[in-house]
């Protein structure tokens, strides 16, 4: 973390400047570490009782774009 700040710290900032709006967004994407990340993420997000939202990059909206999307990759 920058500037010697931590994760916590970080977090606290932003829920004071988006009390009610601020969210901890969560992906399994296959990095490494990755469960263990979403671990500390989801031990944060109770700390202090922040929603948490599981997304996905969008890679592709049809079916029929996966030959396109496969192509791209």
């Amino acid at each position: 973390m920058a500037a010697g700040i931590t994760t916590a710290e970080l977090l606290k900032i932003f829920l004071h400047y988006f009390p009610d709006r601020f969210y901890l967004e969560v992906q399994r994407i296959g990095a490494p570490n990755e469960d263990h990340t979403l671990n500390l993420i989801l031990q944060l997000a109770h700390q202090f009782q922040v929603p948490v939202v599981a997304s996905n990059a969008v890679r592709f909206i049809a079916a029929e774009d996966f030959d396109a999307h496969e192509a791209r990759v």
